[in-house]
């Protein structure tokens, strides 16, 4: 099995032929569904299967590693203090919403 994380997922998915043709080879609810107007019943189906897979676990933790990263690297760069402002409160904005 592929030991799968923020660093080499962008690889990984490359080296299945791209997003699409790694969606369309899980098969199953995904291959069935991908790229096609679902319904709300095939909607929350996909959805229960992302939450119980663990996916969407990994993806919120690997979001807020990200915003701690930005907001470091924004702290460290050289520009106006408004300017930093406005981009770390547009981050902080990102954090706090909830869809």
């Amino acid at each position: 099995m592929y030991d799968l994380n923020a660093d080499n997922f962008e690889s990984y998915i490359k080296s299945k032929g791209g997003f699409e043709a790694y969606a369309r080879s899980l098969g199953g609810v995904f291959g069935e569904y991908y790229g096609k107007k679902i319904n709300k019943h095939e909607l929350l189906e996909v959805q229960n299967i992302i939450k119980e897979s663990g996916s969407l676990e990994y993806a919120n933790k690997l979001m807020n590693k990200m915003f701690t990263e930005v907001k470091n690297n924004i702290s460290k760069i050289s520009i106006k203090k408004d300017i930093k402002n406005i981009l770390l409160g547009f981050i902080s904005y990102l954090e706090l919403r909830n869809k």
